[in-house]
Formats: C-alpha cells, structure tokens, sequence
C-alpha cells in the first residue's frame, strides 16, 4: 500500500511527506527506499522550486535520506537559471515581525545559487546584520544566522546603508518586511544617495509580510 502511495505521489507530494513516508518504513523497507529515491529523481528534475526539501530534511533522522533530500533542492535551484549581477536581501528581523526571518533566508538561499555576481543578506531593526552568503546552501545560512532574533524597531534603509558605506555595487534588492518604518534611516532616503553613488536606479522587490500580533 505504501509503495503504492509512493509511486502516485507528484514531486511535490513526495517531498512534503517525508516524515510521514519515514514513520511507515521507507528507510526500513528495502523496496520501499528504493521507490522513495527514484522519486527524489524525479523530483530533482522538477521546474518547480520549493524549499520543501530541504525543511523535510530537518525533519527526518535518517542522515543518508537527509543528505539526498539536500542534494534534490541544490539540483532544484541549479535548473532555475543565473541571474545577473549582484543582489542585497534585506530581512526585517524587528520585533513585530519573527517570520520574515525564515523568509529572508529562504529567498537568500535561492538567490545565492543562481546570481553571477555577490549576494549580501542584512537583518535589521534600527541596526544592520551584513554578511556575504555568495553561495552559500540554505543549510549553510541557517548555521550562519541561528543567532538572528527579532527584537527592536525598523530601518529598512539602515541595510542599504551598509552596503553604500562599504561601496559594493548591487544590481537588485529583495525587502522581506512589512514595510513600516519607524526609524531612520529610512529607505527612501538612502536609496537617493546609493542611486547617486552607483549611477543607476537598483531594481527593488518587496516582499510584503504581515505584522505580527503578540
């Protein structure tokens, strides 16, 4: 019944259950491990990119499955294609707003295996957590940024402004935040002077996250 299910799942299917494929014996059960990493395969081959692999990776104990699951994402991201130049990613790590975390690595990690150039990600509050991820996996980015906690206010513009005051051309920004300022610098503000600074007007996209209750 299980190989079965295992053989009718769709790519994505397959990824997202994996715990529960574990609890049913798929790195017991000979034949059944096998239909498990044939459809990893297949998923490895899928156009459509998630990150499910690699959060069912943290989920499950077996580490030869772990490192296969990794290894699906890596090669998932890989058909994707480059994208020119170099990138910031500026997460909002304020108090208000814990799940942009997760989020900003989540577009880092993709971000840093398919640019030609650098890739920057910043948390901020009121004050900037600059790090180079050119790259770098997702596993690798969580190790780098376990410390990160949202605590403080906002300055979506505090990030940008590490960057022009370390004179890095970028060529794209990526805001993972709610956009609500409430501290300068303030983005709008910096933005003129990197504009001035690199001679051209960066393409920006906004990742509007929802503020959280507490």
């Amino acid at each position: 019944l299980v190989l079965a299910l295992i053989e009718r799942m769709s790519p994505t299917e397959l990824v997202t259950n994996t715990k529960m494929l574990e609890r049913l014996g798929v790195k017991e059960v000979p034949a059944l491990r096998a239909a498990f990493e044939e459809g990893l395969k297949k998923a490895a081959e899928s156009k459509k990119t998630t990150f499910k692999a690699t959060r069912a990776a943290e989920a499950i104990g077996d580490e030869k499955l772990k490192a296969k699951l990794v290894a699906t994402q890596e090669k998932q991201i890989a058909k994707i294609g480059g994208v020119d130049g170099s990138w910031l990613v500026l997460g909002d790590k304020s108090g208000s707003m814990a799940s942009t975390i997760e989020i900003a690595r989540q577009v880092a990690g993709t971000l840093a295996k398919m640019v030609t150039g650098k890739v920057f990600l910043c948390f901020f509050d009121v004050s900037p957590t600059m790090m180079e991820i050119t790259g770098h996996t997702y596993d690798e980015i969580i190790r780098k940024t376990k410390s990160i906690k949202s605590a403080g206010g906002t300055s979506i513009g505090v990030g940008l402004d590490s960057i022009l005051a370390r004179k890095e051309i970028i060529d794209g920004i990526a805001i993972i935040s709610d956009a609500a300022e409430n501290c300068p610098p303030f983005f709008r503000d910096v933005y003129k002077r990197y504009s001035a600074f690199a001679e051209k007007e960066v393409p920006v996209y906004l990742y509007r996250c929802k503020m959280e209750q507490h």
